[in-house]
């Protein structure tokens, strides 16, 4: 029969400094590989023509992140890039920390309907930058009333009417107290979205540093097998020499 395996995968895939190999699967692999593909269609400095080519494909052309973020092509026989963004939403859901819920862009998201279960779509939102669920949150991670989000956002009464935020905020409310799972707003995570990808901390940032964010790292002395060897040994790692 299977044996067991003497290590957990989930140790040895984690990075040396973390108490790991640094050994990765081949779907982990591809997955760091591919979010690199979708960090070229954000770089400035690459200018290949395949570059228009899969940004040609997405849904929306000229709002690439909102493509990217909700996984959207235009034809599904674009099989190349609806691969690179399905990556991309596994990397997302792999990489969130645990309690911990995705950072939603809400434009054209199914899993956040507006009114009569139409897209959220505005234009004037989406050239402010305005994308994601922690862009209508206030520091309680409350959804901000209509005045202070037009404050917050610099925005006039001709640009944002008080029923269309209304139609926005229904429908986070209605994402966030979901029948089937409540999604608590103070614990989305703002770190895990295209950010991280697009605009690396290092010029060095490669596909191994995409796979590792996935990896739920701990310290390496809380591991069974180093608290073992520690007790057998009557030493504790944790006090300097």
């Amino acid at each position: 029969g299977c044996k067991r395996d003497k290590i957990r995968r989930d140790v040895i895939i984690r990075n040396k400094q973390e108490g790991g190999l640094g050994l990765f699967t081949f779907a982990d692999f591809s997955i760091g590989l591919k979010n690199m593909l979708n960090y070229k269609i954000f770089d400035p400095n690459f200018t290949h023509t395949w570059k228009n080519i899969v940004i040609g494909q997405l849904k929306y052309s000229n709002y690439p992140i909102i493509s990217v973020e909700n996984s959207l092509v235009r034809s599904t026989d674009f099989s190349l890039t609806a691969d690179m963004l399905k990556c991309y939403r596994e990397w997302k859901h792999r990489a969130i920390a645990d309690g911990f819920t995705v950072n939603q862009c809400i434009w054209d998201n199914p899993a956040i309907p507006g009114l009569w279960g139409k897209v959220l779509w505005d234009v004037v939102l989406i050239s402010k930058g305005v994308y994601y669920i922690t862009d209508f949150l206030n520091e309680s991670c409350s959804l901000l009333v209509y005045a202070d989000f037009r404050s917050k956002w610099n925005l006039a009464s001709e640009e944002l009417s008080k029923d269309a935020y209304s139609n926005i905020t229904l429908a986070l409310r209605g994402y966030r107290n979901n029948i089937l799972i409540f999604r608590d707003f103070s614990k989305v995570d703002e770190t895990i979205s295209l950010s991280r990808i697009i605009s690396p901390p290092t010029s060095t940032f490669k596909g191994r540093d995409v796979r590792d964010i996935m990896y739920k790292c701990t310290d390496p002395n809380t591991l069974t097998p180093i608290k073992q060897w520690c007790a057998d040994l009557n030493i504790d790692i944790s006090k300097p020499d």
